[in-house]
């Protein structure tokens, strides 16, 4: 979805969102995620007006690009540093078994 296919409103509600989302950047997120999200955090940031949540193009637009991360030329490029210091070798700290 380009920009002129917008709707003309500032902010959508959950279910125009997730398919917002799924439109324009390809993230499969269902209104029922968005949902979660939105009660135990991680997900785009919102207004509350009486029950509805309403979620600006902008933050949208902020969320997504930041779940999609860097683009990678190579299945092997590091985004989040390196897989082999995620991991600490802790067999030579363990007790011995007796």
């Amino acid at each position: 979805m380009d920009d002129t296919k917008r709707p003309h409103r500032p902010n959508l509600r959950r279910a125009n969102a997730a398919e917002y989302l799924r439109d324009r950047y390809g993230l499969r997120c269902s209104a029922a995620t968005l949902k979660k999200y939105a009660t135990r955090g991680g997900g785009p940031r919102f207004y509350r007006v009486n029950r509805t949540a309403l979620y600006p193009f902008e933050e949208l637009d902020r969320w997504a690009v930041q779940k999609l991360g860097a683009l990678q030329a190579h299945a092997s490029d590091r985004t989040h540093g390196d897989a082999m210091t995620d991991f600490e070798d802790t067999s030579a700290s363990a007790p011995a078994l007796n």
